[in-house]
C-alpha cells in the first residue's frame, strides 16, 4: 500500500520514479542509473533497506561517485 501511495504522490508532483520490488533490485538499479534521490524501504525481501544502503554507499565509494541522498521509509510503527 505504501508503494502505491508514494508512487502516486510522486506522479502528482510530476516526478518520475522507478520501483524496486526488493533490496537486490534496488542495489542493481542504483548501480545502473544515476538517481537524484532514493526512497529506501527499510523492510524489503531478499535484502533489507539497511543492507542495500550499505552496498550502495560501498559502490559509490569504490567508483568515486557522489553520495545520492537516501531517505529511509518504513511502515512499521514504533512505540513512543
Amino acid at each position: 500500500m505504501n508503494q502505491i501511495v508514494c508512487m502516486r504522490l510522486l506522479a502528482c508532483a510530476q516526478l518520475s520514479a522507478d520501483l524496486a520490488l526488493n533490496g537486490m533490485l534496488a542495489l542493481e538499479m542504483a548501480k545502473a542509473k544515476s538517481y537524484d534521490l532514493i526512497l529506501m524501504d527499510c523492510m524489503m525481501p531478499e535484502m533489507d533497506g539497511y543492507t542495500a544502503t550499505q552496498a550502495i554507499r560501498a559502490f559509490e565509494a569504490e567508483h568515486s561517485l557522489p553520495r545520492v541522498p537516501i531517505v529511509a521509509l518504513t511502515a512499521n510503527a514504533m512505540p513512543v
